[in-house]
């Protein structure tokens, strides 16, 4: 539950700040009405993914160490491989910003900055 609401939690500031960019440095009347949509379900699913490599290479190691054992081992591991593919993936969302409408920069803008929130953001505690 506490992974899944870091997701949408994360979705929601990553809306937020996009909506307050967009409006106040911008100066548009708000984003596009489907962008916080589309942005907000792929967002949480990307999330979602995370969580289940993140948690998963963590049960695998617990059949053999123990439960906390096996989060001190697979942690940093999942943490580096999530941070790197969460970079990536940003990456290749904001390359959407240059398509030269409006709707594509705000579902770049918030897709990237959501991905940079939940992914390599991520920090999982003992």
């Amino acid at each position: 539950m506490y992974l899944l609401a870091r997701s949408v939690l994360s979705v929601a500031a990553s809306l937020g700040l996009a909506v307050h960019v967009f409006q106040s440095v911008f100066g548009h009347a708000g984003l596009t009405f489907y962008v916080p949509f589309a942005a907000g379900v792929l967002l949480v699913a990307l999330g979602s993914d995370y969580n289940i490599f993140g948690i998963g290479h963590v049960w695998e190691e617990a059949r053999n160490l123990g439960l906390r054992k096996a989060i001190i081992l697979a942690v940093p591991q999942s943490v580096r491989a999530i941070t790197a593919a969460g970079i990536t993936l940003a990456a290749s969302f904001g390359l959407l910003a240059i398509v030269p409408l409006q709707p594509f920069r705000e579902l770049a803008f918030a897709m990237a900055l959501g991905i940079l929130l939940d992914g390599p953001g991520r920090s999982f505690r003992r």
